[in-house]
């Protein structure tokens, strides 16, 4: 006699069709055609609120597609995870929130190197940022990676050597010398570029 209920083959929470059976190749396809689907509906919408927040093109197709990157990757890492207009909606203003606050940090880092290097000479911080910060970047854009991670943790962001060197898992030492190297190599950069 056969008990009510499921059969010792069905597979708890998943659902399974007589003729066709499940697999989880068929939901990945489900999945990757239910995203693309919300794709080709929302982008311009998504765009078109990135745009209009952020008065760059460049800036609101960077933030349209990471937004699109968090759906695919969250649709790929959940298998009952549904996106809508909403959710994205929500994600776009998180990553224009991000956007914001890391351009904040840019400017500021800007504007403390200019402060740091005009001390002597009283010139219009706001002025000398705008003229300036294509200056540092060049320079900066000359160092090997290392070096400007290295500049960049200390100087701009205020780290110790000591969590520079747990951050870049160097020794105390090796951060140290690495940050000497580095203030020499930008040095030299900067009388370059200027």
């Amino acid at each position: 006699m056969r008990r009510k209920g499921r059969d010792r083959n069905e597979v708890p929470g998943v659902s399974q069709s007589p003729t066709t059976g499940w697999s989880p190749e068929s939901d990945r396809r489900n999945s990757a055609a239910r995203l693309e689907k919300l794709f080709d509906q929302s982008y311009d919408g998504i765009l078109r609120y990135c745009l209009i927040r952020t008065g760059s093109r460049a800036v609101a197709e960077d933030v349209t597609a990471a937004v699109f990157v968090d759906a695919a990757r969250r649709a790929a890492g959940e298998t009952d995870f549904v996106a809508d207009a909403s959710w994205l909606y929500m994600v776009a203003r998180r990553r224009l929130i991000d956007h914001w606050r890391s351009a904040e940090r840019h400017r500021k880092r800007i504007l403390r190197i200019i402060e740091l290097g005009a001390a002597g000479d009283r010139v219009d911080v706001e002025d000398a940022a705008t003229e300036t910060s294509h200056l540092v970047h060049e320079a900066l854009a000359s160092l090997s990676g290392r070096q400007r991670a290295l500049l960049t943790l200390r100087y701009l962001d205020g780290w110790s050597v000591t969590e520079i060197a747990e951050e870049l898992e160097l020794t105390y030492r090796a951060a140290e010398s690495g940050l000497a190297r580095a203030r020499r190599s930008f040095l030299a950069a900067w009388e370059e570029v200027q």
